[in-house]
């Protein structure tokens, strides 16, 4: 195990906890720009299945992988692998199915075979252009799209690679009219052998109700005075809390804002620029965690250069939590300036956001942090 470089800061549950050391391996026939680490997976929703039905692969190391594929109250199989690191290409060399089938699931298990080996061949085809991305210290959250035959798919399809995401890469499938027919909805990590959120991941059948942003939108008279009296009233209505790190604020129940200071030690051993830094956390911020989900259709990452030199990587993330079924956004901004970091943490329940007034109010907290 290599460590890339470490926090000094640790977070707790969507908030704060931070420890970064990375392998140095991904499975057999590729080399990951951002090596997946063990604990890490990833879930796609199939659409090509006529009822609600996704796919996860579940990383544990080059030799080894764990898959589940799911429709709720049809079938629920999971399968782990063991492969043979020493190869080009995936080479199966033992499996234990550890959920209950019966003769009805064959296909699903086959289903699972087919993905594992055309996924990482698929990703083998497109080697080049993700060295190409270190060579031009490009964000890995820049995607690219391939034309290929994908006979699983029906044919022809578009396949649209993205480094942040584990695993294999890999973010969507189409076809020539657009249609997707496979999309990575959720990835995550485990943060320890005890945790349970990847085989207790139920689907989104409750999706966000995202409101249609208007960019540069300009507030009538009457808009602008409603916002200014509703800022002015949030602003005085935040509560400072000195028993946690940094600057902790809370408004009521719907929101809190967290900001602190960030120290990253490089390895000395192979010096890793900010860029490396910046691709870490274009994946890191948004893995689920603690049982939560974060939905990825409705999550991004953006990267902007202010006036002083400050590189802001903001990762705004609708998150679902179960126990509460429902959903919050969440965003986490990470400053650089000089080789120094600090880390912003905004969450509010999607509720509250609503209202336009405070989804205005949002987009001020988000759009002053320099």
């Amino acid at each position: 195990m290599k460590n890339f470089f470490v926090l000094k800061k640790t977070f707790v549950s969507l908030f704060v906890i931070l420890v970064i050391s990375l392998s140095a391996f991904s499975l057999p026939g590729f080399e990951e720009n951002l090596p997946t680490e063990s604990g890490e997976y990833v879930y796609y929703r199939d659409f090509t299945f006529a009822k609600e039905t996704y796919i996860g692969f579940l990383y544990y190391s080059e030799d080894s992988i764990g898959v589940r594929c799911f429709s709720n109250g049809n079938f629920d199989v999971t399968i782990l692998f063991s492969l043979d690191k020493s190869k080009d290409y995936i080479e199966l060399t033992g499996e234990r199915i550890v959920t209950q089938v019966t003769p009805k699931d064959v296909e699903i298990v086959n289903y699972i075979h087919d993905m594992i080996y055309e996924f990482s061949a698929r990703r083998k085809t497109v080697q080049n252009e993700f060295l190409a991305l270190n060579e031009q210290k490009t964000s890995l959250t820049k995607q690219f799209v391939v034309d290929q035959d994908f006979v699983q798919f029906g044919g022809q399809v578009q396949i649209i690679f993205d480094g942040s995401i584990p695993v294999f890469n890999l973010e969507s499938i189409t076809d020539f009219y657009g249609k997707v027919l496979l999309k990575a909805v959720t990835m995550g990590t485990l943060s320890d052998s005890a945790d349970t959120s990847f085989e207790k991941f139920t689907g989104f059948a409750k999706t966000p109700l995202v409101k249609e942003v208007v960019k540069n939108k300009k507030l009538s008279r009457k808009e602008q005075k409603l916002f200014e009296e509703t800022k002015q009233v949030y602003d005085s209505s935040w509560q400072k809390v000195d028993s946690m790190p940094g600057d902790f604020r809370t408004l009521g129940d719907v929101a809190l804002y967290w900001e602190f200071p960030l120290e990253i030690i490089q390895d000395t051993s192979e010096q890793k620029s900010s860029e490396t830094v910046l691709n870490y956390f274009a994946r890191n911020n948004r893995l689920s965690a603690n049982g939560s989900y974060v939905y990825l259709p409705e999550s991004s990452v953006t990267i902007k250069q202010t006036e002083t030199g400050k590189t802001l990587q903001i990762s705004k993330m609708m998150v679902y939590l179960p126990e509460d079924d429902k959903y919050s956004l969440n965003y986490k901004i990470l400053v650089e300036n000089n080789g120094f970091y600090r880390m912003i943490n905004f969450t509010a329940y999607e509720s509250w956001l609503m209202g336009n007034q405070n989804q205005y109010y949002v987009d001020y907290i988000v759009n002053s942090i320099k």
